[in-house]
């Protein structure tokens, strides 16, 4: 009984001092700095550690039950907006843009029902040129020929537009810079295509 009552008023303080910390106001750093002026060197540079540990340990305790302030459930927002336009290159040296979700008209249930998974795929390959290769082979098989010319190369261009400051946004009226930067990543030959690389 003693040590449920003991583990209980631990987890109490803890949370307490944590929402504590977490919200303190901005003015106490200075007090603190002025009171640790009236130490030696070393005795404030000893307690400065001893209250870094603390402090980092008080932040990760709230972001883990989740009474901090600090919400780190997202990553930091890109500077520019980026997109994929993967393309198909046949014998006959013409070269089309797929038609795959993302980067050609689909109707409202197909974007509803179908292709929601497609973002998280593009977001997944994007660092990853072995993932990249394996769809591209997908893509041979699923479209082989076009007007009568076979496939020979999977070709991946990154798209991208920076996205502007916030206060260049208002005057512009747009969070997007109209220039759109390209770059060629990766043209993966398709299986069983010759080899003229």
């Amino acid at each position: 009984m003693i040590i449920k009552k003991l583990l209980i008023s631990s987890f109490i303080v803890l949370n307490i001092s944590a929402v504590l910390y977490s919200n303190r106001p901005g003015f106490t750093a200075c007090i603190q700095n002025k009171v640790l002026n009236c130490f030696s060197q070393v005795a404030a540079s000893n307690i400065r550690y001893v209250e870094s540990f603390v402090s980092n340990q008080l932040f990760w305790y709230s972001y883990l039950v989740g009474i901090g302030n600090r919400w780190i459930m997202f990553g930091y927002q890109n500077h520019y907006n980026w997109w994929y336009q993967i393309k198909a290159k046949y014998t006959d040296s013409e070269t089309i843009l797929l038609p795959l979700p993302r980067q050609s008209k689909r109707t409202f249930w197909q974007w509803l029902l179908f292709d929601l998974k497609e973002a998280k795929l593009i977001h997944n390959i994007y660092a990853d040129e072995k993932a990249r290769r394996a769809y591209s082979n997908y893509l041979c098989r699923q479209f082989s020929t076009y007007n009568n010319s076979p496939v020979d190369s999977v070709i991946w261009e990154l798209q991208w537009q920076n996205i502007l400051e916030p206060k260049y946004a208002r005057e512009n009226g747009t969070y997007l810079d109209p220039n759109i930067s390209s770059e060629i990543l990766n043209e993966f030959k398709c299986p069983g295509a010759e080899d003229t690389q």
